[in-house]
């Protein structure tokens, strides 16, 4: 897919792009922050005109200014959406199943199989709210660097309730699948407030091919309040 000239399909094209942008623009998409807010401020500017020029067609009004000014910012969308489909076209370290949500063509011919991943996620707990855990995710080899590290597309999460963790992989819960940098965790309504609940964490490739188990973190459920400080201060087990 390239970009699109029509409006009402670059419409929809830059709105998409301009949200996994806004998501993960410089972590997954390793784009500059600056180039990620120009596409923002063009989208933008391009979404209002557009919309000001059909609402306006729908009532049966005719603007030649109007139209000059979606056309003015429909040519500086194209400029830098041309400079983001590049960037990440040309970006090896980006994974393919990333490069096409956001609508860059991958060559087949090109196109090498992703590998199982090799790091490990960290987990760090946000607050608790009754038996709902928030969860930060990052990989464990870069903690400064926001996202999925290259090839994975997803975080798989597991739960287990109880005093300590199991070695058994088996006994642990399958809770969900994490594509962005944050998850939420709601336990059953049978455990008692003070439970304490573990939670770790694989990366997946595109294929569902999982990497190593990343460590372990606990944090006890609540009555119905928030745990904050306390949460966010809790350390992957020893």
């Amino acid at each position: 897919m390239s970009i699109p000239l029509k409006d009402s399909l670059l419409a929809s094209y830059a709105a998409n792009v301009g949200a996994r942008l806004a998501a993960a623009g410089t972590s997954v998409y390793r784009l500059p922050a600056d180039l990620v807010a120009a596409y923002a401020a063009a989208a933008g500017a391009f979404a209002a005109a557009y919309e000001q020029l059909m609402t306006s067609r729908e009532a049966g009004v005719r603007s030649e200014a109007q139209t000059c000014v979606k056309e003015a910012t429909k040519r500086a969308l194209v400029d830098v959406a041309r400079q983001v489909y590049a960037t990440v076209a040309a970006d090896a370290q980006i994974a393919d199943s990333d490069k096409v949500l956001i609508g860059v063509h991958v060559r087949a011919g090109r196109r090498a199989a992703i590998p199982r991943p090799t790091s490990r996620p960290a987990l760090d707990v946000g607050p608790v709210v009754a038996r709902t855990v928030a969860l930060a995710i990052h990989d464990a080899s870069t903690p400064s660097r926001r996202g999925r590290p290259p090839g994975a597309a997803a975080a798989w999460v597991y739960s287990f309730a109880g005093p300590a963790y199991p070695a058994d992989p088996a006994a642990w819960r399958f809770v969900g699948a994490a594509t962005g940098p944050k998850l939420t965790v709601t336990f059953p309504p049978d455990l008692p407030p003070g439970t304490p609940v573990w939670l770790r964490a694989c990366w997946v490739n595109p294929r569902q091919e999982a990497g190593p188990m990343g460590e372990p973190v606990m944090t006890p459920l609540q009555f119905g309040g928030t745990l904050g400080a306390a949460a966010r201060s809790l350390r992957p087990a020893a």
